[in-house]
C-alpha cells in the first residue's frame, strides 16, 4: 500500500524523515508487505527472524505462554508501531513470544541485513539512530508494566496501569486497548478477581467503566 503523509507522520521510525525522503529510505531498504487476517499468529514462539515489522494498518497483540498455556500479554501495538526489533538484531535468537493480529492487520518488513550491510548511506544511519530511540522508548513501557506487576494488590496493579492510561490519554476518561480477560492476562491476575476488584472500585465511587472505556474519580 502507499505510505501517506498521513500515515507517514504515525510511523514512529519513519516520521522523522522528509516525506520526500522517504522513498529513498524505502528503496535503500529490502522492504516486503504482508497482509493478515483477524487471528491470524503473525510470528510464533520458537520462530527466528531477521526482519522489523511496521504496522501500516491494524492491530496486534504480543504475549507469551507458560509451560501449562497460561496467557500473559505483552503489550498491544497498533497502527505506526514496530515489532520484533531486539529479535531481529539478535542474530538467531529464538523469539520466545507470539505476535497476533487482533484485526485485519498489513506489516510492512525491513531486513536488518539490508540495514547494516551499507551503513555508511546518511539516510541509513539516520534510520538507526531512530531504530535506536524506539529501542529506549520500548524498554521505558517495559519498565512501566513491571511498576504496574510490582504493586502488591489486585486494585493497586489495576489503578496504577488504568491511571498510567489516563496520563498517556491526558484525561480521566479513556479506553484501553484490552477486554477482561486480556487485561487479567496484562497484569498476571486471576479473570474473576479482576472483574470483581473493579466492581468494587466502582461502588467505592473510585472510577467508573463500561466495557473498555474509564472514568478515574479519585486516588486509591
Amino acid at each position: 500500500m502507499m505510505i501517506t503523509k498521513e500515515l507517514h507522520l504515525k510511523i514512529k521510525l519513519l516520521k522523522n524523515f522528509d516525506y520526500e525522503d522517504l522513498s529513498k529510505v524505502l528503496s535503500s531498504l529490502h522492504v516486503i508487505e504482508k497482509q493478515y487476517k483477524k487471528n491470524k499468529i503473525i510470528l510464533n514462539e520458537g520462530q527466528t527472524i531477521r526482519d522489523i515489522g511496521i504496522i501500516l494498518t491494524g492491530s496486534v497483540q504480543v504475549y507469551n505462554c507458560d509451560f501449562f498455556g497460561n496467557k500473559s500479554i505483552l503489550t498491544e501495538l497498533e497502527e505506526g508501531d514496530t515489532f520484533g526489533e531486539v529479535y531481529a538484531l539478535s542474530d538467531k535468537i529464538p523469539i520466545p513470544l507470539v505476535v497476533l493480529a487482533t484485526e485485519n492487520t498489513t506489516v510492512l518488513y525491513i531486513n536488518v541485513n539490508e540495514l547494516f550491510d551499507s551503513n555508511t548511506n546518511p539516510l541509513k544511519q539516520e534510520f538507526i539512530k531512530y531504530l535506536l530511540k524506539e529501542f529506549t522508548s520500548k524498554n521505558l513501557l517495559l519498565s512501566k508494566k513491571i511498576e504496574h506487576l510490582s504493586k502488591r494488590s489486585i486494585r493497586e496493579k489495576l489503578y496504577s496501569y488504568l491511571s498510567s492510561e489516563a496520563i498517556k490519554n491526558k484525561n480521566s476518561i479513556f479506553k484501553i486497548p484490552f477486554n477482561r480477560q486480556e487485561l487479567a492476562d496484562y497484569l498476571s491476575i486471576d479473570r474473576s478477581a479482576c472483574s470483581n476488584e473493579l466492581s468494587k472500585m466502582k461502588q467505592e465511587c473510585i472510577l467508573d467503566f463500561h466495557k473498555n472505556e474509564f472514568i478515574l474519580f479519585k486516588e486509591i
